[in-house]
């Protein structure tokens, strides 16, 4: 399940002059340049050790694949990047894509950090 929205969200995205900063670890998937991000199975600490000690690696955690371009877009969140910078560099990285590219990902960056993959620093 997503993380509750009054978790980790912080401020609401309002600017291209925000700063995406990820809240949580992903991994690429073997073979793929498909990024899947991680939540942990339990936010209770005694039942994170159990699964720690029991459960495989893998099982400990609810796993949230990303298409390929919400995986292109979640590399370019590095916690220092704005808003209208990750926009430039995906747009540099993919000329192919069209004009309302711009649209889309501030969407896609609102919906990562209304489910609490994402929080927001001011710059």
């Amino acid at each position: 399940m997503f993380l509750a929205k009054s978790e980790s969200t912080g401020s609401p995205l309002t600017s291209l002059h925000d700063i995406p900063v990820a809240t949580v670890p992903s991994e690429s998937r073997l073979g793929s340049n498909r990024v899947e991000l991680l939540t942990p199975r339990s936010a209770d600490p005694l039942l994170r050790q159990f699964l720690t000690r029991f459960v495989p690696e893998r099982e400990r955690w609810h796993r949230y694949p990303l298409d390929a371009k919400g995986s292109r877009i979640w590399r370019l969140i590095d916690g220092r990047r704005t808003v209208a910078e990750v926009i430039a560099a995906y747009r540099r990285a993919n000329p192919e894509d069209d004009a309302q590219v711009a649209g889309r990902i501030y969407s896609f960056l609102q919906l990562l950090q209304d489910h609490g993959f994402i929080h927001v620093k001011r710059r």
